[in-house]
């Protein structure tokens, strides 16, 4: 799976260059609470009292099983002013001037049978390098500089940045990998090094939501 995922995320990349917690427990807060109120409780009272814990424990326990398990969804965000999508790639963005600004957003969805927030930093680049070899025949030095794990409505993933030299040009990347049940979500932002879309793309990813 992770390996289809490595390929999807050097889609908007070759695009531009060819120019197209733990669970709180309240039970000893409930029984604290009860022991002030009934001091002379009887044993009907106290079973009530057992048997409004259990209820409890149970829905808590439902609670947090609803939270691991997701229905399919779509990200959400608000785009930056001026991107338009692609007409021949179906999840891809460019700015209005395109190809002048090269810059683009894509966005996928990929069938996961794995977390994908799992994978380690070190196992990400070298992942990354090897398939643009592969894709391209080019050797990639990818410089990871922020690789952080991230939730956007309960679901988990990983924030990354990079850059580096692809054909001459060099660029900057934002991800944004989430998993979601089966599915992995990966949002990818791409400019040249130095670019003026940053600040917005950033911007965009914090407004992530799932629909």
């Amino acid at each position: 799976m992770c390996k289809r995922i490595m390929m999807l995320l050097l889609t908007g990349m070759l695009i531009a260059t060819v120019g197209c917690g733990n669970k709180a427990d309240n039970s000893e807060e409930i029984t604290g609470e009860s022991a002030v109120e009934e001091s002379t409780a009887d044993s009907d009272s106290i079973e009530t009292e057992s048997e409004n814990e259990e209820e409890l424990n149970n829905v808590e326990d439902e609670a947090e099983s609803e939270q691991t398990v997701f229905e399919e969804a779509e990200l959400a965000c608000s785009l930056p002013d001026g991107f338009e999508p692609h007409p021949d790639e179906e999840g891809l963005y460019v700015y209005k001037t395109y190809p002048k600004d090269i810059s683009t957003i894509s966005y996928v969805i990929s069938e996961s049978d794995e977390d994908i927030s799992d994978i380690s930093k070190e196992a990400f680049k070298e992942m990354l390098e090897a398939d643009y070899m592969e894709a391209y025949g080019d050797e990639v030095i990818i410089n990871i500089t922020e690789f952080k794990d991230i939730k956007v409505d309960g679901r988990k993933g990983l924030r990354i940045m990079l850059d580096c030299e692809f054909k001459g040009q060099e660029y900057e990347q934002l991800m944004y990998m989430l998993f979601n049940g089966n599915e992995a979500h990966i949002l990818n932002f791409t400019q040249e090094k130095g670019g003026k879309w940053m600040d917005e793309f950033l911007a965009c990813g914090d407004s992530l939501t799932f629909e």
